[in-house]
């Protein structure tokens, strides 16, 4: 992520516009290609060595916070580590009492001392010379690095601009267009993981979800705006979405609304989980939408509101047009079987009606695994058995909102 100093986003009116990058430009590549094979040809050597030629390859012209910027993503992705076998705080303890007892130092009484503690610490003088200040951040060593190619680079680093934006917005608006179940899903999973604080309500064009910015959160603020940095690559991942935030960058400054969306051909570091579907699922929608006409069955959409314990998306909506009326229909596969506890608390305190919990499980009563709900369970073996799903939805289907 980059740092406050090396953020190019800059506030013109009333926007907040970053200085992108451009993955297909060869004068970017060029920059990125050059600072890829400095950091690559110091694995192995000293965090200060690299930080010498950084300053040599970076220099101070108008393009500084660029090649600095990529530096500190690379950075990011090296293994860095205490060149030594010592513990340099043990062998400064040790040298510093010797060398109390030789005061003042000489040449010879410096040497006289470290060998004395190469021998309390049965290793050699050199390992003493080497150990003494390994843990300073300049002498620390560079023992790995995980590649990447130019053009990635670029793209994380127009991410990572939004993301520096994000550390310090106000606030934050994200519009999810016509997503699908799974998508909208991972994204409620990765607000959950990131602890964010947001409102969600339904849009003509899909849902918007408001989250809090860092700057609004007076306690916590720092841990709060990484969360919050950290999600966006996470929307990124999304097919249509646009988000917009309160960018400040530093207090009495002036404010500019950041507007960011997916036709700006960003593109996410996360991997993509959580949009496989599994074939028993594809099976079990066909053959739901076999048997329900003149009831329809699509995969849910909708966002069941739980108040404070949050929301739900089912798997399934099972709809009669006629009257229109619905049931939703959340399966537990035996992949998900994780996700039991959580419901089992969730929707014990605050359940719909029409929502039908298909569980998969080997036991006689599924309701052993959760044994509070006050909802109707369908228990499986392997695949839920369709006609006593459209049974059950039939049954407690309630009035469209």
């Amino acid at each position: 992520m980059l740092t406050r100093d090396l953020l190019r986003v800059d506030v013109r009116g009333k926007l907040a516009v970053p200085r992108w990058l451009k993955p297909n430009e060869e004068r970017d590549l060029k920059r990125a290609r050059e600072l890829i094979e400095l950091i690559e040809s110091h694995v192995g050597h000293s965090r200060g060595q690299l930080n010498d030629a950084l300053t040599i390859s970076t220099g101070q012209g108008r393009d500084f916070k660029v090649k600095r910027g990529l530096a500190k993503l690379l950075i990011d992705r090296a293994k860095i580590e205490v060149a030594s076998e010592l513990d340099p705080a043990l062998v400064r303890e040790t040298v510093f009492e010797l060398a109390a007892e030789e005061h003042p130092i000489s040449d010879e009484t410096r040497t006289q001392v470290m060998q004395k503690a190469a021998e309390i610490l049965d290793t050699s003088i050199s390992e003493i010379e080497n150990g003494l200040y390994a843990d300073l951040a300049s002498n620390q060593r560079i023992v790995d690095f995980k590649p990447i190619a130019a053009s990635p680079l670029i793209h994380r680093y127009n991410v990572a601009l939004v993301q520096g934006a994000l550390l310090r917005s106000h606030n934050m608006v994200v519009e999810l267009l016509n997503p699908n179940t799974k998508r909208l899903r991972q994204l409620m999973r990765f607000l959950k993981f990131y602890r964010l604080m947001y409102s969600t309500e339904r849009t003509n064009e899909g849902y918007r979800f408001t989250i809090d910015g860092p700057v609004s959160v007076v306690s916590k603020s720092t841990r709060y705006g990484l969360n919050l940095a950290n999600f966006f690559p996470a929307l990124v991942l999304c097919e249509s979405w646009r988000m917009s935030a309160e960018y400040q960058r530093a207090p009495r400054t002036r404010r500019g609304q950041l507007l960011v969306d997916s036709s700006m051909n960003l593109q996410s570091h996360y991997k993509d989980t959580g949009m496989w579907v599994a074939d028993e699922e594809t099976a079990l929608l066909q053959r739901l939408s076999e048997l329900a006409k003149p009831w329809t069955v699509q995969s849910a959409k909708q966002i069941i509101d739980l108040g404070s314990q949050g929301g739900i998306i089912p798997d399934f909506e099972i709809r009669c047009p006629k009257n229109e009326k619905s049931a939703f229909v959340e399966v537990i596969w035996r992949w998900r079987k994780g996700s039991l506890k959580r419901l089992d608390t969730v929707l014990t305190k605050q359940a719909p009606k029409n929502l039908i919990l298909a569980i998969c499980t080997g036991d006689a009563n599924g309701r052993e695994s959760c044994p509070n709900l006050k909802l109707p369970v369908h228990t499986f073996k392997s695949v839920p058995n369709a006609k006593s799903l459209l049974k059950m939805a039939q049954k407690i289907a309630r009035p469209i909102a």
